[in-house]
């Protein structure tokens, strides 16, 4: 092959759909409800009694996560120091942290007029190989700056089981609907070697915990709701009635988060497979 000649190759409009996608239009209108809340539709008749009270709960936890985005304050009184990547009741580093915007208390909570979630979370990578691209492969004779390159597109859904809307974790309304992932990469020959190039699709899936942190405006302290147990203050389920234990249920705090494909990135591997030698190149 001449080395100078560039191949393009192009992959468009692929498209993943992935099962557990959430988010709807009217969702997004009054701001996106925890996807763990999603409920198929059916009528009443072929739903038995313990998935009709389900469907009402989700239903009435749907309405407390609307009416919380009518408390996103103007402004953060919270401190701009970052918040450390290490979760507050084990201790444990993390990856990450993912903060959300300062809500207005609902009620009265002990001085702390003021909350918002904080997201400690790992991410995990997943390396596949994107079969629609050809793997590359560059003979001794090949020797460009400019030797090839691949342009790619399509488009990816990510999945998400949380306690709290989008709006509240700190993401924006869209990050369960579909997003167009297109990208390009030139890849230079050296010479002298047998080389592979493949192309790859690194995904990101995170997973952690969820807790809540208070603030008294008035002195700027802040502390993170603690554990739910017997002795849990009066005032904490007026605040956060999603955390109130309904028809038997028992809510998890610090609440589970999960994102599976939460982001993708591109790569080429080149593999050497041999190096050349004087009769490769008709010595």
């Amino acid at each position: 092959m001449n080395s100078g000649l560039i191949r393009s190759l192009t992959v468009l409009s692929s498209v993943f759909s992935l099962a557990g996608a959430v988010g709807t239009a009217n969702a997004i209108d009054f701001g996106a409800a925890p996807p763990s809340l999603d409920y198929p539709t059916a009528k009443s008749s072929e739903l038995s009694d313990a998935e009709i009270r389900k469907a009402a709960l989700l239903d009435q936890k749907k309405n407390w996560y609307r009416e919380e985005l009518s408390l996103l304050s103007s402004s953060d009184p919270f401190p701009s120091k970052t918040v450390a990547a290490v979760e507050p009741f084990t201790g444990k580093k993390v990856d990450r942290t993912l903060v959300g915007p300062a809500f207005k208390s609902r009620a009265y909570a002990d001085g702390y007029d003021y909350y918002r979630y904080v997201t400690f979370y790992n991410i995990d990578y997943r390396k596949e190989q994107i079969f629609a691209l050809p793997v590359l492969r560059a003979e001794c004779y090949d020797k460009s700056d400019l030797w090839s390159s691949y342009s790619y597109s399509t488009t990816y859904t990510a999945s998400v089981t949380a306690s709290a809307s989008f709006e509240g974790l700190g993401l924006s309304a869209t990050f369960s609907k579909s997003r167009t992932f297109s990208t390009g990469r030139q890849i230079s020959a050296t010479g002298g070697i047998v080389a592979d190039y493949t192309p790859y699709a690194m995904k990101q899936d995170w997973e952690g915990l969820t807790y809540i942190q208070l603030l008294d405006s008035k002195t700027g302290k802040t502390k993170f709701l603690e554990k739910l147990t017997k002795s849990t203050p009066w005032w904490t389920y007026i605040v956060f009635p999603m955390l109130a234990p309904t028809w038997g249920t028992s809510p998890k705090y610090p609440m589970p988060f999960k994102a599976k494909d939460a982001a993708w990135t591109f790569s080429v591997e080149r593999t050497i497979l041999s190096r050349c030698s004087a009769i490769d190149f008709g010595a």
